[in-house]
């Protein structure tokens, strides 16, 4: 269960990492 928490923190921090990202260069596009 504990794991699943883990994953599931990981990929909300890397969708927010993203937004960042996105938000200061439109070059995240190409992913």
């Amino acid at each position: 269960m504990k794991k699943a928490l883990t994953i599931l923190f990981l990929l909300l921090s890397l969708l927010a990492f993203k937004n960042i990202a996105y938000a200061e260069t439109p070059i995240d596009a190409c992913f």
